[in-house]
């Protein structure tokens, strides 16, 4: 699975957005420090990994128990949330895009323009027009959004009014820029 959003606390309550290696979306919900009640939703009828660029929305709706998964702004899958979902503080850091972390032989090789993330629920209307128009970042739900193609090397500012800013750390080396230890 190669995360797309998510938390760098890997033994806190977390929400992670991810593809897995079909290219279907996974959303999976942690509401305890270990793994043991971690609840995953599939969309296997959605395949992004087409080489094609995609718009994909993923909308949760606790009161109708419902995640919808939209492409390019059109409804593709919806799910039922099978268990009570108890909203938690997240602890950690926000992480976009995968890592090479050891043990991570699935990490992100995609391209992420682009990461909002709302405090509502998203109609699929806002959603296709998010898709046609481009987000609202004057839009008062808009907890966080960023446009990784205007990105400085190290630093991203939040587009939100919230300042929820982004920055690139490294977690890795690459090959070519390893020196032999003396």
């Amino acid at each position: 699975t190669t995360a797309i959003i998510g938390s760098d606390g890997r033994f806190d309550p977390a929400i992670v957005f991810s593809l897995n290696k079909n290219g279907n979306p996974r959303l999976a919900i942690r509401n305890v420090a270990d793994y043991s009640e971690q609840i995953v939703h599939t969309f296997s009828k959605v395949n992004v990994a087409t080489g094609d660029r995609v718009h994909l929305a993923v909308s949760i709706d606790l009161e109708a128990k419902k995640i919808y998964c939209y492409v390019n702004g059109e409804l593709q899958q919806t799910r039922n949330i099978s268990a009570e979902f108890e909203p938690f503080e997240e602890k950690h850091n926000a992480v976009i895009g995968g890592d090479h972390r050891n043990g991570n032989a699935t990490y992100f090789t995609g391209t992420i323009e682009s990461v909002a993330v709302w405090s509502d629920v998203r109609t699929a209307e806002e959603i296709a027009a998010d898709c046609k128009n481009g987000i609202t970042v004057s839009d008062e739900k808009l907890m966080v959004a960023y446009n990784f193609l205007k990105c400085p090397e190290h630093f991203l500012n939040d587009l939100s009014a919230n300042g929820n800013n982004l920055q690139h750390i490294a977690l890795w080396q690459d090959k070519e820029d390893a020196s032999p230890v003396g």
